[in-house]
This record gives C-alpha cells, sequence and structure tokens, in this order.
C-alpha cells in the first residue's frame, strides 16, 4: 500500500563499493520494482556524500545524519553493503 514502510539503503556512500551499488540499484532495479509497484519507497541513508545523488522518483535522500535504529525500525527492509 501507499502506506508500507520504505525500503532502506544505509551505506556511507564516501566508499565507492557502495556509490556504485546503489548507483547499480538505482539503475538497474529501481525502475522495475516501480513499474510492478508505482507506490514503492526507497529511503537512502547515504551521509554528506549523498547530497549530489540525482533525484529518482520513490526515492528520498537524506545526506545529513539519520538515527539508523529509528530508520532501521521504520523500514519494510534494508540493503545494507558489507
Amino acid at each position: 500500500s501507499a502506506d508500507a514502510a520504505p525500503v532502506l539503503f544505509m551505506g556511507a556512500l564516501r566508499y565507492p563499493p557502495n556509490r556504485e551499488g546503489l548507483r547499480w540499484l538505482l539503475d538497474a532495479v529501481w525502475p522495475g520494482v516501480r513499474a510492478a509497484l508505482p507506490e514503492a519507497r526507497l529511503r537512502v541513508l547515504g551521509g554528506p556524500e549523498a547530497a549530489d545523488l540525482t533525484p529518482v522518483p520513490g526515492v528520498t535522500v537524506e545526506a545529513g545524519y539519520a538515527d539508523p535504529g529509528e530508520a532501521l525500525a521504520g523500514a519494510l527492509c534494508s540493503v545494507n553493503p558489507q
């Protein structure tokens, strides 16, 4: 439903593999998710380096500090690069 919790991507984008993984997710996966579920939402906690991300429908980017506990508690599921 439109009220469902967002998918959460949590990873510092100052680390190139995290940035590349998020870019892949947004380019290769997210369009298909949105086509199937137009109400799908993705919340990105990427640190200050996330400020320059190009806006994508259904995606909110937080470049400042966000409480990870609150973010995880409010998420449908989490993508956390390791």
